[in-house]
């Protein structure tokens, strides 16, 4: 089964063995999970909704099928897929400015290309999780969003953050 995701924010994490999360990927709506279920049937990490989600599913069935008797259904899913294998560079390599502030651009830039409010959003993770994904410490996190907030770059409400000057580090 694919899941294409409509409304929502969701985290994909591999769990270790003594319960602990590592954090994947931060997925948006327009985004497609389960793609390694096409090779082995076997879903290779665990996805956690951030915030109510509302998913399309997609059968493997039925998309091999709809994809055999439908040209515009067979080039949708193509170019969801292609976009779903773009390589994407770790973001947890570099210095830690530029790592928090490449997620948030990126964050930014996936909302808005799929339609969606780009420069005021909610970040769907907490400090400890942005922490983990950019492998640094939550008081790390915290600093560098603060910095960020005095230098007008960002502003930030709880979970919510408004780009406002950050440029690309």
């Amino acid at each position: 089964m694919l899941y294409a995701v409509r409304q929502g924010m969701l985290k994909t994490v591999l769990v270790g063995t003594e319960g602990d999360e590592q954090i994947l990927a931060l997925n948006i709506p327009g985004e497609v999970l389960g793609l390694e279920a096409f090779s082995s049937a076997v879903y290779g990490a665990d996805v956690i909704a951030l915030q109510p989600v509302v998913c399309c599913e997609l059968p493997l069935r039925v998309v091999r099928e709809q994809g055999v008797r439908m040209d515009e259904f067979d080039s949708a899913l193509v170019q969801l897929l292609s976009r779903a294998a773009t390589p994407k560079p770790s973001p947890a390599r570099g210095a830690i400015r530029n790592r928090v502030a490449r997620f948030l651009l990126d964050l930014g830039s996936r909302l808005a290309s799929r339609g969606l409010e780009s420069r005021d959003f909610a970040l769907g993770l907490s400090r400890e999780e942005i922490a983990d994904l950019l492998d640094t410490r939550v008081e790390t996190v915290s600093r560098v969003l603060q910095r960020m907030k005095r230098e007008q770059e960002i502003d930030v409400h709880g979970s919510r953050v408004g780009l406002r000057g950050l440029a690309p580090p």
